[in-house]
């Protein structure tokens, strides 16, 4: 039986990654929840550290997976507008972080990264001694070995995160509309279930019950389930029980 979620346990991981300058995996399904756990990790690290030592989050989905997008990305978060080469980019980094304080580089869905941007990342981490935080599916531990297998045998700490449920498991439980008219693409019906997912803390059971009384109320009001629908609902059912 996998086990759900411990927030606390991740944060305590990535925490000891992010203190000790070393290199983490954050590693799990799609729509678990590890951006927001990142996210989480980030604001409260704002919250705490001394001499404004923050991390720097980076969602790779945002900006181009090449060295020269992965630099221009990460000087955008210290609020440096910046054009140049791969390498000017490194360079002005390397002073950049240095003089703001980043105690983290954080990266989610690093599985996008070229084998050159991996490369630039660890050039990075061997110059200025910040922790890179890597986020992605669980493939990702994988991908690095066959794409960047220096940085990879840097990797110090992985925390693989799992739950009871996965929006796999309840994409099938996702219906039509409630006049069964309207068909559903499979894209609005992932996001639902990634919704239901995340409210239901990695358990079958509750995510069942708040897509039932959410497929209740959407037919009460003959409407398609809806994403704002099902947070509405969702709440009074949260509150019910």
């Amino acid at each position: 039986m996998l086990q759900a979620i411990d927030r606390t346990d991740v944060f305590t991981t990535l925490e000891a990654a992010r203190k000790s300058g070393q290199i983490a995996l954050l590693v799990g399904p799609t729509g678990i929840g590890k951006s927001d756990i990142l996210r989480q990790c980030a604001s409260a690290v704002n919250e705490t550290a001394p001499g404004g030592q923050s991390p720097i989050l980076l969602h790779i989905a945002d900006v181009v997976s090449t060295p020269r997008g992965l630099a221009a990305g990460l000087l955008a978060q210290l609020d440096v507008l910046w054009r140049g080469t791969a390498r000017s980019g490194l360079a002005v980094l390397k002073s950049r972080m240095r003089t703001a304080h980043v105690s983290a580089i954080v990266v989610d869905e690093a599985h996008r990264l070229a084998a050159n941007s991996l490369e630039f990342l660890r050039e990075l981490h061997e110059a200025t001694g910040v922790s890179v935080i890597l986020a992605g599916p669980l493939r990702l531990r994988g991908q690095l070995l066959a794409k960047a297998p220096e940085l990879a045998h840097h990797v110090t700490h992985i925390h693989a995160i799992s739950a009871w449920v996965s929006p796999t498991d309840i994409l099938p439980f996702i219906k039509t509309g409630s006049d069964n008219r309207k068909r559903r693409s499979y894209w609005e019906r992932v996001a639902i279930a990634r919704r239901v997912a995340r409210m239901a803390g990695g358990n079958m059971r509750r995510a069942l019950q708040i897509l039932s009384a959410a497929r209740r109320e959407a037919s009460r009001r003959h409407r398609a389930l809806s994403a704002h629908l099902l947070d509405e609902t969702t709440c009074q059912f949260l509150d019910a029980v």
